[in-house]
């Protein structure tokens, strides 16, 4: 298989995340709670999310009900860098979670 493209793919992702300090935002997700992260007050009533901060590998880290978001009202009322902080916050939450889980049980969540 050629393997060229996946290569260059995976080099813009980590240099798009050194840009822009992704490292610095799991760091600050991980030593928070999650009421505290950026637009989390803004933003969690809009959305059916239940975040679970799990120790263990098999646990649920994010649910999203869907039918219960309100994705319309939220980008009516919550100004965009807002929401954008606090779902960039849940993303780099969910990557460091499931990357210690697969770390830890050599399965790949």
């Amino acid at each position: 298989p050629d393997t060229a493209p996946a290569s260059r793919a995976a080099a813009r992702g980590l240099s798009w995340r050194l840009k822009n300090q992704q490292d610095g935002v799991t760091r600050r997700v991980m030593a928070l709670p999650i009421d505290a992260w950026p637009g989390y007050l803004e933003c969690v009533p809009y959305l059916g999310l239940h975040v679970f901060m799990a120790e263990d590998a098999a646990l649920l880290v994010a649910l999203l009900v869907l039918r219960r978001c309100q994705f319309r009202e939220m980008a009516a009322e919550v100004p965009t860098q807002t929401i954008i902080a606090f779902l960039t916050h849940l993303k780099e939450y969910t990557f460091a979670v499931t990357d210690a889980a697969t770390r830890r049980s050599g399965v790949l969540h």
